[in-house]
């Protein structure tokens, strides 16, 4: 099976799946734990990054988003 295929299955798979544009941005995005970030042994900038990715809520995601379309 080549790639667009695949793409295609993947694609229909989610569309008739009755996911919500929510379930589908909260299903992908990186969640870090503080510990996760913590044994990592990041730098302290990189380990305020890594404990601040899962702060952006699908609905600022939403709105930035919109914003850009504004453009």
């Amino acid at each position: 099976m080549n790639t667009k295929a695949i793409l295609v299955v993947v694609l229909s798979g989610l569309i008739t799946s009755g996911c919500t544009n929510k379930q589908i941005y909260e299903s992908t995005q990186p969640k870090y734990t503080e510990v996760e970030c913590m044994t990592n042994n990041l730098p302290e900038t990189k380990y305020e990054e890594c404990t601040q990715q899962e702060s952006t809520s699908y609905e600022q995601y939403e709105k930035e988003r919109q914003e850009i379309f504004k453009k």
